[in-house]
């Protein structure tokens, strides 16, 4: 029987620096991938399905298996760190009761508890996740950031220097968190882990909302559109932000709205409500240069979020409609998902023994 692991403990193997352990990843392959969508909103409808590499035939896995199943309003992210699985549910509102944070067992979808991060007695509206030393950090629509114990599920919640947080990364022993305030924000929130006090404020452009860690010292910023009366008034832009200065040194007018970070990349997706196109593009983390992702004619509906394997490096695409192109590191198309819900939200990957 093949022993199955999750993703995030290869990352941590592939940096522990220590050759045995790398040695070993050459026998790990990836099994299968859990792919969480938010559905439409106000609906109710998000979903959470697995996929299953080893199956030849039906590798959508719905029917009585609980990794087929309802996940509510509006999921938004998802990680794996340790042996649990945790999802950012955001909800319909603050007063409504359905956001939280749902852990689930990887190993076969089973829900293991659901927590309703409440802060000032009101009920938070949790959207994206990071983990490190034994916590889960929640960023909360309302300026917020959160604190989840992996062993006993209990939480701490501390305010932010602004509004609508968002995108989370690590880097060092600092969190990096995007205040976007729906396009009025315009900070970057720094947080000490060991302390969990939010350290330092700092200026970005308008309406950040993605922020990627690419190992280098650099992290790239994603700042959303900027809407005017329905009018565009700026575009989304990509920005590098040198994580010791902490300071933009340069923006790489790239129009995308979505960021992943792999080995040799940082890739970006957007897509333009005028001309009804997708944007796929590629940055190279050691020179900047912007290039197309792939040359492959694929009909993306409305590209929305991407994902990258850590293991593989392939690269997963997800729409607005139903599906998730998934592609090789170097742009190659493999294949297409059919995922049976819109607005694919994340992707994350199980590995194992071969």
């Amino acid at each position: 029987m093949k022993r199955v692991f999750f993703s995030l403990a290869v990352v941590a193997l592939l940096t522990s620096g220590c050759n045995k352990d790398v040695d070993d990843l050459k026998s790990v392959v990836t099994v299968g991938l859990y792919v969480l969508s938010e559905g439409d909103w106000n609906v109710g409808n998000g979903q959470l399905v697995y996929f299953d590499y080893n199956s030849d035939t039906d590798r959508f896995v719905r029917n009585n298996d609980k990794r087929f199943q309802n996940f509510g309003e509006m999921p938004n992210d998802m990680v794996i760190y340790g042996s649990k699985m945790y999802a950012a549910i955001t909800g319909s509102g603050s007063d409504v009761g359905d956001g939280m944070v749902r852990v689930i067992n990887p190993s076969n979808g089973e829900i293991i508890t659901d927590i309703v991060i409440t802060k000032d007695a009101a009920e938070q509206m949790p959207r994206r996740l990071a983990a490190t030393g034994g916590k889960v950090y929640v960023t909360l629509y309302s300026g917020a950031l959160a604190q989840i114990d992996t062993a006993m599920f209990t939480y701490d919640v501390i305010s932010l220097n602004g509004t609508f947080s968002d995108g989370i990364c690590i880097y060092g022993q600092s969190l990096f968190i995007c205040n976007s305030g729906q396009g009025a924000g315009n900070t970057v929130s720094i947080v000490n882990i060991s302390t969990f006090t939010q350290t330092e404020t700092i200026t970005v452009p308008y309406n950040p909302v993605n922020i990627v860690n690419a190992g280098n010292g650099e992290l790239y910023l994603n700042t959303a559109t900027v809407w005017d009366n329905w009018e565009v008034a700026a575009p989304p832009n990509v920005h590098v932000l040198n994580a010791t200065s902490k300071t933009v040194t340069q923006t790489l007018n790239v129009a995308v709205e979505n960021l992943a970070v792999g080995k040799d990349y940082v890739y970006g997706v957007g897509f333009d409500w005028s001309s009804f196109e997708t944007t796929l593009k590629k940055i190279n983390i050691a020179d900047k240069t912007v290039s197309e992702f792939t040359e492959t004619p694929q009909d993306y509906s409305m590209g929305y979020k991407l994902s990258v394997n850590p293991l593989t490096n392939d690269v997963f695409l997800t729409d607005m409609g139903q599906n998730v192109y998934r592609f090789e590191e170097d742009g190659t198309y493999v294949e297409t998902l059919q995922i049976g819900q819109n607005n694919g939200a994340a992707v994350v990957f199980i590995d194992a023994n071969k």
